[in-house]
């Protein structure tokens, strides 16, 4: 069974047996803001708009009930986002995620600028404006300066620690499914979009069909190619915004 075999066959299983839900996430929303005020605002909009005509009074209790959603929902956030603190003080991860919630510091592609052109491709002009072109030139930027002069460089006389071959190791299902358990399940999935929460709903028989792949790629001792691949997100430091580099 090679990966992408795997990969297909997993995700159509998930797709039949895992119940899936579509959700708008929405950036300008407040943190405390509920599905439940959303509903009653679409109600309100109605009501203003006939509220000229004999739907005054329904309009303005609507009103009011929105305002007192709002300050309710307001309170239990902030009671909540106290408990929060209380319990994970000593956990950095919860207190950025907290401190990215409330600060609202999301920017979309649309705030990214334009890249100039530093490597000088010539399938591409001095400044990039489109997400592709700005894609292809922080990738070709990347791994230009992650490239090796291996022109003629000797190699360096390692001594031998051992006289067994990695071709020798054979990995359990036993331990493939302990390093299952304990997975993260908060973890971001791949471009294979199988998360951990996935992995670790059904964790022996999915190390069964893991371990036919982990001992054939350690047999011929190669790595599979479609693992290699990953999402590289570019962070901005500091500096010109329009160079790569920064």
């Amino acid at each position: 069974m090679d990966v992408r075999a795997f990969t297909k066959t997993f995700l159509e299983l998930a797709r039949e047996c895992i119940p899936a839900k579509t959700v708008t996430v929405r950036y300008n929303d407040r943190s405390w803001f509920t599905s439940e005020i959303r509903k009653e605002i679409r109600i309100r909009d109605r009501l203003r708009k006939v509220m000229l005509k004999n739907h005054i009074c329904k309009y303005k209790k609507q009103r009011n009930r929105i305002n007192n959603l709002k300050k309710i929902a307001k309170e239990n956030f902030k009671i909540n986002l106290d408990n929060i603190i209380l319990e994970n003080a000593s956990n950095n991860k919860t207190y950025w995620k907290i401190m990215k919630k409330l600060l609202k510091s999301y920017k979309g592609s649309g705030n990214f600028p334009p890249l100039q052109n530093i490597v000088n491709d010539q399938n591409l002009e001095e400044f990039v404006y489109d997400d592709e072109e700005k894609c292809d030139l922080l990738n070709k930027y990347f791994s230009f300066i992650s490239k090796l002069n291996e022109a003629n460089a000797p190699l360096p006389d390692i001594e031998l620690k051992t006289n067994n071959n990695i071709t020798d190791l054979n990995v359990s299902v036993e331990e493939i499914s302990d390093i299952i358990q304990i997975l993260h399940p908060d973890k971001v999935s791949g471009p294979d979009v199988i998360s951990h929460k996935m992995l670790k709903l059904c964790p022996n028989k999915i190390a069964l069909r893991l371990q036919i792949i982990f001992n054939k790629s350690l047999q011929q001792s190669k790595y599979p190619t479609n693992w290699k691949l990953t999402h590289v997100i570019a962070v901005f430091k500091k500096g010109n915004s329009s160079l790569p580099s920064n």
